[in-house]
Parts: C-alpha cells; sequence; structure tokens
C-alpha cells in the first residue's frame, strides 16, 4: 500500500489489484500492448514508454540491413568465414522506394537516413494522418491501403505500435504482392507481420530479403527456420540497443520522475484508448 509509482516491464497479472494507489508506471520498453490490455490496472493510472529514445539507433539498424541484403555483404562476410574469393555484388540503395509504415520518431528518423542515401521514402499512416505532412517523406498514404500500392515498392519497413489495427496488419496476401527483389524489415513488433509467411516467401525466392529484430516468442529457437535461410538477417531484438541505452533511459526516468512530482506532464505518455 502507499505505492504510487512502478518502473519496470513485463509485470505479475495480478500486482495492479494490490497497489491501489498507483497512479503512473514508467514502462522500460516501448511496448505496452499487454500492460494498458489488463483488465486489473484502473483508467486512471497514467503509462509512459521509452519510446522516441530509439529513433537514431533503430534507423541505423534500417540502413544496415538494407544495405546488407542489397549489397550482399551478407554473403561477403560468409565467404570471409570460409575464406573463399568470390565477388558477389547487389544494387545500392540511391532511387529505390522505402516504404515506411508507420511514421513515428522511428520512421521519420528512417526517413531520413533514407533520403540522405538517395532513396524515395513513402510512409503508411493511420487514415486521419493522411493529409499531414512528414519531413522527408514524398507521399502518404492510409495503413488500410498497403495492400494496393506495397507491389510498387523495393523496402518496407515496419515502425508501429502493436494496437488492435496493427495486429497482423503484413499478411500472406501482402507479402506475396511485393517485388520479387523487395526486402522487409520488422524492427517493431512481430505480431504486425506474418513472420513465416515472411519467411516462406524469401526462401522461395518471392521476395528477395528480410531483416527480422523481434519474435513472437523470444529468444528464437535454433530450430526456428529464419535462421538458415540465406537472405534473412536474424538479429536477437537489438535494433534499438547501442552502449548508450541504460544512460538515455536513466535521463529519462530521472525528467520524468521531476514531471511526476512537480505535476508536470509526463514524456512518452500513452493514449489508453489509442494503445501508444
Amino acid at each position: 500500500d502507499g505505492i504510487q509509482v512502478l518502473f519496470g516491464w513485463q509485470f505479475p497479472d495480478a500486482l495492479f489489484a494490490k497497489l491501489p494507489d498507483l497512479e503512473w508506471i514508467q514502462n522500460l520498453s516501448v511496448g505496452v500492448d499487454s500492460l494498458i490490455d489488463n483488465p486489473d490496472l484502473p483508467d486512471s493510472v497514467r503509462v509512459t514508454n521509452t519510446g522516441r529514445l530509439y529513433g537514431d539507433t533503430i534507423s541505423e539498424y534500417v540502413i544496415w540491413a538494407m544495405i546488407t541484403l542489397f549489397r550482399k555483404f551478407h554473403l561477403v562476410l560468409d565467404n570471409q568465414r570460409r575464406r573463399r574469393w568470390e565477388q558477389v555484388f547487389g544494387p545500392g540503395l540511391a532511387g529505390k522506394t522505402i516504404a515506411i509504415a508507420g511514421l513515428g520518431n522511428v520512421g521519420l528518423n528512417v526517413a531520413r537516413l533514407a533520403t540522405a542515401h538517395g532513396m524515395n521514402a513513402v510512409g503508411f499512416v493511420r487514415p486521419e494522418q493522411i493529409d499531414q505532412s512528414f519531413e522527408n517523406v514524398s507521399r502518404v498514404m492510409s495503413v488500410e491501403d498497403i495492400g494496393t500500392s506495397i507491389g510498387e515498392v523495393d523496402v518496407l519497413v515496419l515502425s508501429l505500435p502493436l494496437t488492435r489495427a496493427t495486429r497482423g496488419l503484413v499478411d500472406q496476401r501482402i507479402v506475396e504482392s511485393m517485388k520479387p527483389d523487395a526486402i522487409i524489415i520488422n524492427a517493431a513488433r512481430a505480431e504486425v507481420a506474418d513472420q513465416s509467411a515472411i519467411v516462406r516467401a524469401v526462401k522461395s525466392g518471392r521476395i528477395g530479403g528480410a531483416a527480422l529484430d523481434v519474435f513472437e516468442k523470444e529468444p528464437l529457437s535454433r530450430w526456428d527456420p529464419a535462421w538458415s535461410v540465406k537472405n534473412i538477417l536474424v538479429t536477437p531484438h537489438t535494433s534499438s540497443m547501442s552502449s548508450e541505452y541504460k544512460t538515455r533511459v536513466a535521463d529519462l526516468l530521472q525528467e520524468n520522475m521531476i514531471r511526476f512530482a512537480g505535476g508536470r506532464p509526463l514524456i512518452n505518455e500513452i493514449d489508453r484508448q489509442l494503445g501508444f
């Protein structure tokens, strides 16, 4: 009793019913879907996450994944390990179209770096956002229309929160509607896309490749087929991580504690109705 604030993540389901004085939860990750969907968490409890800390690191991951897959540098490194001299190469980024699903902090940072590399960036956003303008984005479409436009893009980057509207957004139909040499990069939430469909499409050559940083069950089983597909990059949920991560989170915690104590607006407060 008397506890007003919680810092952490993956809280036990029964915890909130035991904390009648709880006012604020600082979630130490971006995803809050399981937290705000918990029926024991009162609507009055404010929830903040660590969003807006990762725009630069995740966008760097996206650039790395695109360059690696298109230029085939993953095959070059494999040849190095085998001491095999073989020249393999592919196209650069300039002139390609990158579609970014979700134009929040991460998505806009991806657009910034992509356009700096000569790419054309388009965005998929919530229907109410389609009349907005976004820096470094040439065209904005509703995420509801992703299936009709996906065949035009070379890269699909997922930078969406997991909500009722985005769960299962990229299904098998959408994956199979992409260009044969297109790639998919998911550094958002695993449940936004059909991972099995992506793996099958890359393995069969239906699409060119994928970079997967998030999975429904982590750590990823050593028997998962994604590990062994040549043009899939598997990373262990580290696209947002850097050596500065802990310092950034500590700075955010300090600032939000000061704001909470002073009755001021909190950074990264979640709209419980929207889910982000």
